[in-house]
């Protein structure tokens, strides 16, 4: 028969082992609470930063009198990614009045270094005013990498489907380089429907049938053969939309 000893020694253990679940329970709560904490931490970060850029197409960018494009452009960049030295201008800005009547147009591009695709995009936008002064900005598109970053090639107004008014038109170009298989260029024509300042959109319409109809083509070096383009000029996609009968 145990004696009071042995009774109070198994008591305690017990009581020990008890208290040291209790604890290891309570430690492991903690820790999966507090890794709950900090990713909700940082998905409101990531969240928050993707509506700052979102919001940037709902608001009015003014330009002072006087001020040149290049540091209007700029402001707006910083706006739109903050001072991310990773972000530069694509293209040459483009200024103009020759698209809608009465209103004033910037055209600009940005290259994007997504550092965890190891990959770079292309965004488009459209600034439009009334009095140069005021500008509304309109997202015309997201180009993509081909293999390589997308190259604007040109950017004009041309019709491209049954009303007067004129399309926005994008050429971009890929350069390919691909051992031993292919060497050259890859084209592809990118239409948008004309912008109406009174609807106040913030991204341009894409017209994929007529977009289409141009396709995606290579020139240069496939295999061994010799690949042209049709379709690699503003004055060759000019004329195939006048043949369609725009």
């Amino acid at each position: 028969m145990p004696n009071q000893k042995t009774i109070m020694m198994k008591s305690i253990y017990k009581y020990l082992s008890c208290m040291l679940f209790l604890f290891l329970s309570c430690k492991e709560t903690t820790k999966k609470t507090s890794v709950t904490t900090i990713e909700n931490k940082t998905d409101t970060i990531i969240n928050s930063k993707l509506a700052i850029k979102q919001d940037q197409t709902n608001i009015t960018y003014i330009r002072e009198f006087d001020e040149n494009i290049e540091p209007f452009v700029k402001k707006i960049q910083n706006k739109l990614y903050g001072f991310d030295r990773n972000i530069k201008i694509s293209h040459q800005i483009i200024e103009t009045n020759k698209w809608i009547d009465g209103y004033s147009f910037v055209i600009v591009f940005f290259d994007l270094f997504d550092n965890d695709e190891n990959s770079e995009n292309v965004e488009g936008f459209i600034l439009c005013s009334l009095d140069k002064k005021k500008y509304h900005l309109i997202k015309i598109d997201t180009f993509y990498p081909e293999g390589r970053k997308a190259n604007i090639e040109s950017v004009f107004f041309s019709n491209a489907d049954q009303d007067d008014s004129k399309e926005l038109v994008i050429l971009c170009s890929w350069i390919q380089r691909h051992k031993n298989t292919a060497e050259g260029k890859l084209y592809q024509t990118f239409i948008y429907d004309d912008y109406k300042p009174q609807t106040k959109v913030n991204k341009l319409v894409f017209l994929q049938e007529i977009s289409d109809h141009f396709s995606i083509e290579f020139e240069g070096i496939q295999e061994g053969e010799e690949s042209i383009a049709k379709f690699k000029s503003s004055f060759s996609i000019k004329n195939e939309l006048k043949n369609l009968g725009f």
